[in-house]
């Protein structure tokens, strides 16, 4: 499956330097929120997103967190897809290791994941697959992903977990089931992508 994502999903994109200290290939149809004030961004998803209605409260919470310097989160919104059901995120955990994550184990992990998206999104989740992948070695040795239901009916969770120089980094896709093979196949490009500065 991961071959086949490799090489299937040929996309533009340009490269852009995240507040983490890497820079990532951004496909062409996304745009960061970084540091774009809340009228660039609304008016570029109008454009694109003519005739749906567009949660600017949740733009604006991307934005707030995006900008806080206290927070280590960065927002990715692809342009062809509601942002409000299909968009993604990179988090970096410093002083935390690839091999504390392989310590603790699936046994441990998988549970705990499921647990926590209950207790977060005040429903029960379905997790659909939680594993470690050897498949992006030799850029990284272990990946952990994770899938569970999303907070959102219809949506899902998708997490890649992987060491860069910054630390612990974790991708977060969350996609419509519809989106979500096409989301996943421009995320792990991105992840693939990950230059350090």
């Amino acid at each position: 499956m991961l071959a086949g994502i490799f090489f299937c999903n040929i996309v533009m994109a340009k490269e852009i330097n995240t507040k983490f200290g890497f820079s990532i290939d951004l496909p062409d149809n996304y745009f960061a929120v970084q540091n774009e004030n809340m009228d660039d961004v609304m008016k570029r998803l109008e454009t694109v997103q003519e005739g749906h209605s567009i949660n600017k409260d949740l733009i604006n919470n991307f934005l707030s967190e995006a900008k806080n310097q206290g927070v280590n989160i960065e927002y990715y919104l692809p342009v062809d897809h509601n942002p409000e059901f299909n968009n993604l995120n990179i988090v970096v955990q410093e002083g935390k290791s690839m091999e504390d994550v392989k310590r603790t184990g699936l046994p441990v992990l998988c549970p705990y994941f499921t647990k926590l998206f209950t207790n977060m999104f005040g429903r029960e989740v379905k997790r659909h697959s939680c594993k470690f992948l050897k498949a992006f070695a030799p850029k990284y040795e272990t990946v952990l992903r994770i899938k569970h239901d999303s907070a959102l009916s219809g949506n899902m969770l998708v997490q890649y977990t992987f060491k860069t120089n910054a630390g612990l980094s974790v991708i977060t896709i969350n996609c419509q089931k519809k989106n979500c093979n096409t989301i996943e196949k421009q995320t792990i490009g991105m992840m693939l992508s990950i230059k350090q500065l």
